[in-house]
């Protein structure tokens, strides 16, 4: 079995978060502070917990700020580097640019995201069986219409992937939650340039390579200050 010590995490905060902005101000939306911590690191203290040791992270708008408040990750016990983009690449361009090159298996996460219950060795554990292309986590959530939704057969394989739909288009409610185990064969269905990772995932769907570990907890994507506001009262009750 593979170790999440070895497994290196591509975290994607490159982008402007122009629905959050107004909370944001000039600073990049991974720095927000969301309870005690900001959003970069409710991604990165919970991956160095379970054993991760290197961070790739992506930067794009003010990723000088990004640098200066995490440094080189001395201070979080782990391994940072950055890849910066020069123009942008959307989620999916600036994961295939960031892959490291002597890395089979990646773990990829967004900057804007706190989840709460996931159990990464049981999901590295889940990918491994499968011998998948991809394996996403994914957590039930009654809202469908704010997220990537997944159908999946009794495997657990993913047979459809659904960007906001409404209530009558599907009857699951499993939302992506924004991190992946993804296997480096993966990266010859990216489109080259500015790509989008929703298009990708539709087109890994036709492989039936691409599987759901499903997760029972608590999930935030904190790009709206409405949003942001719940996350700040949810972790304020687990104080």
């Amino acid at each position: 079995m593979k170790n999440l010590a070895d497994i290196p995490v591509v975290i994607l905060a490159g982008g402007k978060g122009m629905r959050i902005r107004e909370a944001a101000g000039e600073i990049p939306k991974p720095l927000l502070t969301v309870g005690d911590y900001s959003l970069l690191e409710h991604s990165l203290i919970p991956l160095r917990h379970a054993g991760v040791k290197k961070f790739i992270i992506s930067v794009g708008f003010r990723g000088d700020l990004i640098k200066d408040y995490l440094g080189d990750g001395k201070k979080y016990g782990v391994n940072i580097y950055y890849k910066e983009e020069t123009h942008p690449l959307g989620d999916a361009g600036a994961f295939k640019f960031s892959y490291p090159r002597k890395s089979e298996t990646v773990l990829l996460t967004n900057a804007d995201e706190i989840r709460v219950g996931l159990d990464l060795e049981k999901m590295l554990v889940f990918h491994e069986e499968k011998e998948g292309l991809t394996t996403m986590a994914v957590i039930d959530q009654p809202d469908i219409e704010n997220h990537g939704i997944a159908e999946f057969d009794i495997e657990n394989r993913i047979t459809k992937f659904l960007m906001n739909p409404h209530r009558d288009e599907t009857d699951s409610r499993s939302a992506n939650v924004g991190l992946y185990f993804i296997e480096r064969d993966v990266l010859k269905y990216f489109p080259q340039g500015h790509c989008m990772m929703k298009d990708v995932l539709k087109e890994l769907v036709k492989t039936k390579r691409i599987y759901g570990f499903p997760f029972k907890g608590v999930y935030f994507n904190v790009g709206t200050p409405d949003i942001l506001r719940k996350a700040n009262q949810y972790l304020k009750r687990l104080k």
